[in-house]
């Protein structure tokens, strides 16, 4: 049985022994999901370990650019995933040099897919990897 915590984060707990009337939110990982995110990102990382999903609407090819982060905390992980699943054509990401991966800065997401990555930033510098959950 899921219990849910008053939290405006919709914490919830399995053990109902653990966490009951704890009104703080979890610090350790998030959910972020941008929606209609236009063609220019810029990834708010909240202090904290955060999941980022940028979904591309349907039907839209136009490339869209990651800008750069803001309340990023240093060696905290991050993921960063852009899902392209719904659309039936690629989808183009640029990322700008406050991204570093171990290849380019440019990704092209292939109709019908994911593409997820995670590191952590430092310097204000975020590092990614490609994950295992990535279908690119």
């Amino acid at each position: 049985m899921t219990q849910i915590v008053n939290s405006t984060l919709g914490q919830s707990t399995r053990n109902n022994k653990f966490l009951t009337l704890f009104n703080a939110p979890d610090t350790d990982s998030r959910l972020v999901i941008i929606q209609d995110g236009g063609t220019s990102v810029s990834l708010n990382l909240m202090h904290d370990h955060t999941r980022v999903m940028y979904i591309v609407p349907v039907g839209n090819t136009l490339p869209v650019t990651f800008t750069g982060i803001t309340n990023s905390e240093d060696r905290s992980l991050h993921w960063l995933v852009v899902d392209n699943s719904n659309n039936g054509s690629a989808k183009i990401v640029t990322f700008a040099p406050q991204f570093s991966f171990n290849g380019a800065n440019t990704y092209t997401i292939p109709a019908g897919k994911v593409a997820v990555w995670f590191g952590a930033v430092v310097d204000n510098i975020m590092y990614l990897r490609d994950s295992i959950e990535s279908q690119i």
